[in-house]
């Protein structure tokens, strides 16, 4: 699978767009920067990564990985999966790959890395990255 920065872009709007509808303000004023930023971040490590991973699967998963926020904070995790497959199967990407981001997605919040695939990896390191920053993971 090759995504190219247009359809990104395309994914990036739409998720914009669906956040703006929500009445939580959290949702609607962080939650956007807060993929974003993961998103970015996940670029920067995935670039860095000599370990052979799905590139594409990473970052969309990146981008993605708190949407199930839309429908519940608590379990976000697991309520994403339609909004992913919904919003992913609208671009023709091939459901094995839905399913991989899915399985990231799923997993995101899962600290232990034992057992995790190294995208599975770069996904959690760059919400970290993200919640609390470059200092607070060399404090950790």
């Amino acid at each position: 699978m090759r995504i190219s920065k247009k359809l990104l872009n395309e994914i990036i709007k739409k998720i914009k767009k669906r956040l703006r509808k929500s009445k939580n303000l959290r949702i609607r004023n962080l939650l956007f920067y807060h993929l974003v930023n993961t998103y970015k971040n996940a670029l920067l490590i995935s670039e860095k990564i000599r370990k052979k991973h799905n590139r594409e699967v990473t970052v969309l998963a990146a981008l993605l990985h708190d949407i199930g926020q839309l429908k519940s904070c608590k379990n976000h995790a697991e309520t994403a999966r339609p909004i992913i497959n919904r919003l992913l199967r609208q671009y023709e990407i091939e459901p094995e790959e839905i399913e991989k981001v899915c399985r990231i997605v799923k997993n995101h919040m899962n600290k232990a890395c034992k057992g995790k695939t190294i995208e599975e990896r770069i996904v959690h390191d760059a919400d970290e990255l993200d919640h609390i920053g470059v200092i607070g993971l060399i404090r950790s």
